[in-house]
């Protein structure tokens, strides 16, 4: 929906960011309410418009066994162009306030490591894949929000990602500069209001009204 990228990465093998479980949307309370937010940092292919991506991602009102949760919850995911999910890590519990480390690193041959940590509680969720090439890709952190039908309400509280640290090989290798830009799903504007993202070398703020 929303958030900060950088498309001309030639080669990636170690992505981190750091940020805080953000306050529930205002719609939490509404039982009937399925809409869902996620917040995430992630690596794609930038080849395509319909990437393939892989990403620790902070999800609030997940479904499992076809029931909303309304709570936070964290898992470590791959989606393939389609949309549909390649790999998938197991649930993590996560509340406000709780601190987040997504971290994405080449593991061995072509493969990656993504890994969502709940720091604050000890948990995590990894997956291994190969989904996603070395080369040419794209790394952005942002907020997407599903099935939104209450505009505002439906958006969870601001959220910065912090301590950034982008290096082209492994842990040692020399680090990225980033060269941000703003990107943004069409209508989304229109959906909501209020909405800003500001960066700076090490961090993106996703601001939203709550």
């Amino acid at each position: 929906m929303g958030g900060a990228g950088d498309r001309q990465i030639s080669r990636l093998e170690y992505a981190r960011a750091y940020w805080y479980v953000p306050s529930a949307p205002p719609d939490h309370q509404d039982p009937q309410n399925q809409s869902q937010a996620f917040l995430f940092n992630s690596v794609e292919e930038s080849a395509s418009p319909y990437n393939e991506i892989i990403q620790p991602v902070l999800e609030y009102n997940q479904q499992i066994n076809y029931n909303y949760t309304h709570r936070w919850t964290g898992r470590a995911m791959a989606v393939d162009r389609n949309d549909v999910i390649t790999a998938l890590g197991p649930t993590v519990e996560c509340s406000t306030g709780n601190r987040i480390v997504g971290v994405i690193y080449r593991w061995y041959g072509p493969y990656w490591c993504v890994n969502f940590f709940n720091s604050s509680t000890g948990e995590q969720s990894y997956i291994f894949t190969n989904q996603v090439p070395f080369e040419n890709v794209w790394t952005s952190c942002a907020l997407e929000v599903r099935d939104a039908d209450d505009g505002n309400s439906d958006l969870p509280g601001t959220t910065r990602f912090e301590d950034l640290l982008f290096r082209e090989t492994f842990y040692y290798g020399p680090t990225i500069p980033m060269q941000w830009q703003a990107c943004s799903t069409p209508g989304a504007l229109q959906t909501f209001t209020g909405l800003k993202v500001t960066w700076g070398s090490n961090w993106v703020k996703l601001w939203t009204p709550n």
